[in-house]
């Protein structure tokens, strides 16, 4: 299936309210782009450089501002020490590993993100209300 295949099965899942199979579907055109523009190896480095090369472009597109660094605080074994873990890091150990082994999101994403209003990027703080 090509990159834009998946992107259009995404978009057709997100609309019929399949959030699961829409975000299996944009980790599989992620994971793919990402070892094409390595040059065929892939793998957790190549995902998770892929994203943070690109966020600014992802953020623009989908919500019309650009975000570099992008940390949130989430309970994950790669976190720092003051809490947070990059949005790289969610996306492939929590969203994509879980959807490829265990073909499910963690309820524990959807608990942690929730409650998260605080955003850490560029090393300013910006709160979002609730």
């Amino acid at each position: 299936m090509s990159v834009g295949a998946q992107i259009s099965e995404a978009i057709d899942k997100m609309q019929s309210a399949d959030a699961r199979g829409a975000l299996f579907q944009l980790c599989a055109a992620i994971d793919d782009t990402a070892t094409r523009e390595a040059g065929g190896a892939g793998g957790r480095r190549v995902f998770k450089e892929f994203l943070h090369r690109n966020l600014g472009i992802i953020t623009d597109i989908s919500g019309g501002f650009q975000i570099l660094n992008l940390r949130l605080k989430y309970d994950h074994p790669e976190k720092d020490c003051d809490g947070t873990v990059t949005i790289e890091d969610i996306l492939y150990h929590v969203v994509r590993c879980e959807l490829y082994h265990t073909t499910r999101i963690p309820q524990t994403l959807n608990s942690q993100m929730k409650g998260n209003t605080e955003l850490r990027t560029m090393g300013f703080s910006f709160y979002h209300p609730r």
